[in-house]
């Protein structure tokens, strides 16, 4: 019964999750797009690590976990959605990944080369500085969306979308123009 319902929430979350699609590509719901741009982003939280700022509009920072601290090398913040760590913590561990809505790292040029040869999914490479850092935007590629309920589920899901259309369409623009040494870059 536990993993029947588990998999039922599973399936659920699938069809809420980040529209997050592969190669940079983005489905946009009309409607979640006008409520992430519509947001009030005049009142902002900035987190610092290493010299780098990251911005999140004040309406959504109380809605999420900003980590500047990472067992990971070269990840500078990890973004989650709180109610979905919340929600998943009785069943999965605490760095399960339930509620990541993404991170941003960087990597020396080998590395990079490396990711790139290796074409790992939800890692894009979007910025470098002249410290021979470049600068990679990690998201999900699987559902990470999760309440105690499907009518919780349900009821939420047009938050976490916005979320996701923040995290995805906003959130890189906002790191470069924070962070005056880190400039735009593509990998052509």
């Amino acid at each position: 019964m536990k993993y029947r319902k588990l998999f039922l929430s599973v399936a659920i979350a699938a069809a809420f999750a980040c529209p997050l699609g592969t190669n940079g590509l983005y489905w946009q719901d009309g409607g979640v797009a006008q409520a992430a741009a519509k947001a009030d982003f005049s009142q902002t939280v900035v987190y610092e690590n290493q010299g780098l700022k990251l911005e999140i509009p004040a309406a959504y920072d109380q809605r999420l976990i900003t980590e500047t601290t990472s067992k990971e090398e070269g990840i500078l913040f990890a973004v989650y959605e709180k109610a979905s760590v919340e929600a998943g913590k009785k069943d999965y561990p605490a760095d399960s990944g339930i509620g990541w809505l993404f991170s941003i790292g960087y990597v020396s040029k080998e590395k990079m080369q490396e990711l790139l040869r290796d074409d790992i999914p939800g890692a894009e490479f979007f910025a470098q500085d002249d410290k021979g850092h470049y600068y990679i935007f990690y998201h999900p590629t699987d559902v990470r969306y999760m309440r105690k309920s499907v009518k919780a589920m349900k009821r939420d899901q047009k938050q976490w979308q916005e979320l996701c259309e923040w995290a995805y369409s906003q959130v890189r623009e906002s790191f470069l123009k924070n962070n005056p040494g880190v400039v735009k870059k593509s990998t052509t």
